[in-house]
């Protein structure tokens, strides 16, 4: 009876776990997709193909929005031996974890849990081969070098991953430069669980004490005190450049934008934070779909936006990401993180420009830092602050009529004569740049330059164009074309600075105020002047023009009883110059 019994509970066992798996023909086995969605799950898909990309064997999504997300799993066969790819993408370009919900994705075969994660922005993949794992296997799977670096120790580090069926609980880190004697270091006291990804620090800088070009490789190896049995996927290697000099760092920030896009006045406010929290930090938008779109910028957004509102930092790919384009919540950190990244090329911009023949003419140079042997481009654009117009190519939709707190709360929806600032206009370089305009082998120390030429139109607000100068990459891979170093200047004869030195002790009082505030400086010469206030949005609320004053000391007052409170900028015109300072309204 109790061998009966010992049976039939085997049995029953068996049975059951055949039902959890699908039933695979021999030379097959099951893989397990658990997909667990955020609030969005309408974002959210995946595929699984083989490793070229052809067939695939399952895909899913996208889900139903429900608050708390929802698991959903499949079961697939898959004949043993086989390459895939597991691939997942979020429309909105912000993963399935941590922001809306805690989602995740977990890939499960033969007992071994192949893959996880959540944390991503437009994209997660994962490659592997259906097989039973060997029992020591470790892969270095990043290297987070950057592409340009100073001079001095640089810090070896990335990530490694354990492709076998033991728990790791040692093995040696290993490095070399330029083929040189090996750098060792043994890692001790380790859990790397089976098909779990951990960083790596190597505790031994590498010492770079002459600029030029550098091939590092990484490995791992002695994995639990034994050989790797895979001695195919354990390296990585990657070139760095080490500069002569470190210029100064500028961020170019562009944002895919439309009118006709209810999320585009949040990128609006994400862009507007970003530059007026970083002053190296450079930005613009570029149109889709409405009156202020144009060819070249088509071409870019094409090329990245993977959503709208959408940004290129750079138009970089970052080690943890999967493409140029970027969620808006992530414009500020990889902002901040491009800011920190060194450039072996500084930029320049200069311009003439003639007020009677509205054409300007800009020259971009560049002084590198570092013999460099590959194809740049330099390139030019011109942008435009405070663009408005009527109708369905200006009026903005906006999504965040209804949203308590947002800066576009109750301003309707679409907005009426809203204000669309740093607005694209001209890409004189086309958008990737004009070829041919840097040689194939840059030398360190030298300077080169282009000179573009530009016709405003009559439209143009003179006072309102920005000039932007940058280096780019150039690669047949569409995500390989980073932006270098830029840098941005106005309009000749129309600069920005705080204060002219014909204006003295200019001053705004009482700040905070209330229903009124003075406006005094003391000018040394016979001006034309003109003040405006501008909410956050860009929009005008009070417009004066003074026209022109002789020489003397002014004090306008300023009325504000019918501001909201809230901070606004008060412009002020001298003939050609611009003053821009902040005021309260309580």
């Amino acid at each position: 009876m109790k061998k009966f019994t010992l049976l039939l509970l085997t049995i029953l066992i068996f049975s059951s776990l055949r039902m959890l798996y699908a039933q695979c023909p021999t030379g097959e086995t099951n893989v397990k997709i658990s997909i667990k969605t955020d609030n969005y799950g309408s974002e959210t898909t995946w595929t699984l193909t083989h490793e070229s990309g052809s067939p695939t064997y399952e895909s899913g999504g996208p889900y139903t929005d429900i608050n708390g997300g929802q698991l959903y799993v499949k079961n697939v066969c898959i004949p043993l031996g086989t390459p895939v790819k597991f691939k997942i993408n979020d429309e909105y370009g912000d993963g399935i974890c941590c922001s809306y919900g805690n989602g995740y994705y977990k890939i499960e075969l033969l007992g071994y849990t192949f893959a996880t994660g959540g944390e991503f922005g437009t994209a997660d993949s994962v490659s592997f081969v259906v097989d039973t794992p060997l029992v020591r296997d470790m892969s270095v799977s990043a290297i987070n070098l950057m592409e340009y670096v100073s001079i001095g120790n640089i810090n070896i580090t990335g990530k490694i991953k354990s492709m076998g069926g033991d728990t790791v609980t040692s093995y040696d880190l290993n490095y070399s430069v330029n083929g040189g004697t090996p750098v060792t270091h043994s890692f001790t006291s380790q859990s790397i669980y089976p098909f779990t990804t951990v960083n790596f620090n190597h505790p031994i800088p590498y010492n770079a004490t002459a600029s030029g070009t550098y091939t590092v490789k990484v490995w791992a190896s002695n994995i639990n005190g034994d050989v790797d049995l895979n001695l195919d996927n354990d390296t990585m290697t990657t070139i760095f450049t080490v500069v002569s000099q470190v210029p100064q760092k500028y961020a170019l920030v562009e944002v895919a934008t439309g009118v006709w896009c209810g999320y585009c006045p949040d990128g609006a406010v994400k862009l507007k934070q970003i530059l007026e929290s970083y002053p190296n930090a450079i930005g613009y938008n570029i149109h889709n779909g409405d009156a202020m779109a144009f060819a070249d910028g088509n071409t870019v957004n094409s090329a990245y936006a993977s959503g709208y509102p959408n940004g290129y930092v750079d138009r970089m790919v970052f080690p943890d990401g999967t493409g140029v384009g970027l969620s808006r919540s992530l414009w500020n950190a990889k902002t901040s993180e491009r800011l920190t990244h060194v450039s072996p090329v500084a930029v320049d911009v200069t311009n003439t420009y003639n007020q009677n023949t509205r054409q300007v003419t800009v020259t971009v140079s560049a002084t590198f830092y570092a013999n460099l042997n590959e194809e740049l481009r330099f390139n030019a654009v011109i942008v435009e602050d405070s663009l408005t117009g009527t109708g369905t190519g200006w009026n903005q939709t906006n999504n965040y009529n209804n949203t308590t707190g947002h800066p576009m709360y109750g301003l309707g929806n679409p907005i009426v004569g809203y204000y669309h600032r740093y607005v694209l206009k001209a890409m004189l370089g086309g958008a990737f740049g004009t070829a041919n305009s840097l040689p194939a082998s840059v030398t360190d120390g030298a300077t080169y330059t282009k000179e573009y030429t530009y016709t405003l139109p009559s439209t143009m607000k003179e006072k309102d164009v920005r000039i932007v100068g940058m280096v780019q990459k150039y690669n047949t891979n569409v995500q390989r074309r980073a932006i270098l170093n830029s840098k941005k200047v106005n309009l000749e004869g129309f600069t920005d600075i705080s204060e002219p030195d014909f204006i003295e002790d200019l001053v705004i009082y009482p700040n905070p105020a209330s229903t009124q505030a003075n406006i005094s400086f003391k000018t040394n010469r016979n001006t034309k002047t003109e003040i405006a206030v501008y909410n956050f949005l860009g929009q005008q609320m009070v417009s004066s023009s003074l026209n022109s004053i002789n020489a003397g000391f002014y004090t306008y007052e300023l009325n504000t009883q019918n501001l909201p409170r809230g901070i606004y900028n008060v412009v002020i015109h001298f003939d050609n110059y611009t003053v821009c300072k902040k005021i309260v309204i309580e």
